[in-house]
């Protein structure tokens, strides 16, 4: 189907996939964050910078958050390319 740019269309989304898109997008992320957190923690105390263990443990929190969003960001991409978006145009609506 060839739609224009600015035509209207109809798009049809695989059942499913707008909540594995939303868990991908938010909740790995914000998992990615808290175990970060976690790891500094545990790492500031085994590695005897427990007084700055906060620090530490925002640091590694924050690195795992943008990993994870860069590792999502990878996935997308070949996701796009192999055309497995769950995605499809149904109709053009004039």
């Amino acid at each position: 189907m060839n739609a224009d740019v600015g035509q209207r269309v109809v798009i049809e989304i695989e059942e499913g996939r707008v909540f594995k898109n939303a868990l991908y997008v938010y909740w790995v992320p914000i998992i990615a964050l808290i175990i970060g957190i976690f790891l500094g923690i545990s790492l500031a105390e085994n590695y005897g910078y427990a007084d700055q263990s906060d620090l530490i443990a925002v640091g590694v929190g924050v690195l795992l958050f943008i990993g994870s969003y860069m590792i999502l960001s990878v996935i997308d991409k070949r996701q796009n390319r192999s055309g497995n978006i769950g995605v499809k145009m149904k109709k053009i609506v004039e």
